[in-house]
């Protein structure tokens, strides 16, 4: 065999070697960044979360129960109903505790010997329109706000630690309740997904940003959306409302 012939074994030898080694860095390296991927999610099937509705209609039922100023009306009654407050007996600051202005026939949130009636301005077009003077009448909270805080609240009080409860936050708001939703389903959210918003959601969930910026976006769906479905699936299994060992 000629010198040429081997040094060209040698060569193709050493290239083949050099191959695997590259091959095996890059699987090892995407093996990583899957696991630190789906690792922030790893616990979360373990504790059954309940939906962004059930949490919300659960919080209606309690304000309904609920006095919190003991002004004799229900927290509900006072966001929804009067549009008072439910932390202060008094909203107006009339030394008349709401429930007892409201037994009396007068507005709870205008104080007494002030004109809180509706008044009359000129619209655009000439008219008139009524613009309501009541205090405190820029309308109470929505049913659902503050949900993203209940919903970690929630989480949290059955086990799941805050990080896990962020987590679990991010998905139900960026994708919805994985137990209601299919794989084609979550392959459709994933996809439509704009990188921009994919690549926030991932660093919100604790995904390094240099993991990130080393891996393009249909890498990053892929890994997201097996993650999803393993979550899916593991929800859809009877649900603990403890954490393992309890």
């Amino acid at each position: 065999m000629s010198v040429e012939s081997r040094l060209n074994a040698h060569e193709k030898a050493g290239l083949g070697i050099f191959l695997v080694i590259a091959v095996m860095t890059l699987v090892f390296g995407i093996l990583r960044f899957q696991q630190s991927l789906v690792k922030p999610f790893g616990q979360l099937s373990q504790y059954n979360f309940k939906t962004s509705d059930e949490i919300a209609s659960e919080q209606i039922e309690k304000l309904k129960t609920l006095d919190t100023d003991k002004d004799s009306l229900t927290d509900y009654d006072e966001l929804y109903v009067y549009r008072t407050s439910p932390y202060m007996e008094d909203t107006d600051s009339d030394s008349l505790a709401d429930g007892v202005e409201l037994k009396q026939g007068d507005d709870p949130n205008c104080p007494r010997g002030s004109n809180c009636r509706p008044v009359k301005t000129n619209d655009s077009s000439g008219g008139t329109q009524a613009v309501a003077a009541l205090p405190g009448d820029e309308g109470g909270s929505s049913p659902v706000s503050d949900l993203s805080r209940k919903l970690e609240q929630e989480a949290i009080a059955q086990g799941a630690t805050p990080d896990q409860a962020s987590i679990f936050v991010a998905v139900v708001e960026t994708f919805g309740d994985l137990r209601t939703l299919t794989t084609a389903d979550i392959q459709k959210k994933v996809d439509q997904l704009p990188s921009e918003q994919l690549r926030s959601f991932l660093l919100r969930i604790g995904i390094p940003s240099q993991a990130l910026s080393k891996t393009d976006d249909a890498t990053l769906r892929t890994l997201l959306k097996e993650t999803l479905n393993e979550m899916s699936t593991s929800f859809a299994k009877p649900a603990v409302t403890a954490g393992p060992g309890q």
